[in-house]
């Protein structure tokens, strides 16, 4: 499993194959403040409980252990992906409204032959963005909630860590009575799920029971305590 370490950057080539385009957002984000862990929320924003979610981790950060976290909630399909994949929120959209399509997407997901093809498609496609975006911020730890933000990520993890992956990654499901199979990944450190049903779900798709955490669904500050 991978440590606390965080990620030794050394590896400048990479940048030299890096389109022009890239080097904006790279440049962007600003280097590690010291004695922070950096922490990347990765997400779409399709519909509002991933984004809640994050901001609802990242508030329980700030309250529990005020200043020693760095959050970045990243929206990584819309802000690095390439077309088609940097439309899912109005694909999203489109779907919500059409029963037909959200079943098509929502089986072809599920669907192992499907599944491969739009993982090693979006690979090939965004692969290269989302990495140098996962190599300019430098995360300590990566956390997922989407269910799309799984295999990319990670396989970037690997290959900035020369195969091996370095930087811990968790998944919290913001699902609650099922959810599409796209959510589980066997290589995950942690997965966080909301109840029982997600907890079978997770277990029937090969994660072990070591890597499931069963927490409930993140609530902002408003819900921790219960109405007086």
């Amino acid at each position: 499993m991978a440590g606390w370490n965080g990620l030794d950057i050394t590896n400048a080539e990479y940048f030299s194959d890096v389109p022009l385009f890239m080097a904006d957002a790279a440049n962007s984000i600003p280097p590690k403040n010291s004695g922070k862990k950096r922490i990347l929320f990765v997400m779409s924003d399709t519909g509002g409980g991933h984004k809640a979610s994050a901001k609802a981790i990242v508030g329980a950060l700030d309250e529990l252990y005020p200043g020693k976290y760095e959050c970045e909630i990243k929206d990584i399909w819309t802000d690095e992906g390439v077309f088609p994949s940097n439309k899912l929120v109005p694909i999203y959209q489109f779907a919500a409204k059409n029963p037909w399509s959200w079943r098509a997407i929502y089986y072809g997901g599920d669907f192992p032959p499907s599944r491969k093809i739009f993982e090693c498609t979006t690979m090939m496609t965004c692969g290269q963005k989302f990495e140098a975006y996962f190599r300019a911020f430098n995360p300590d730890i990566v956390v997922s909630v989407h269910p799309l933000c799984q295999h990319i990520p990670i396989n970037i993890l690997k290959r900035m860590g020369g195969g091996v992956r370095k930087v811990p990654f968790v998944t919290v499901i913001t699902d609650l009575g099922s959810c599409s199979a796209t959510w589980f990944n066997k290589e995950v450190d942690k997965l966080c799920v909301p109840g029982d049903q997600i907890e079978q779900l997770a277990l029937r798709n090969g994660i072990r029971p070591y890597q499931i955490r069963k927490h409930g669904l993140p609530v902002r500050k408003g819900f921790w305590q219960a109405a007086e």
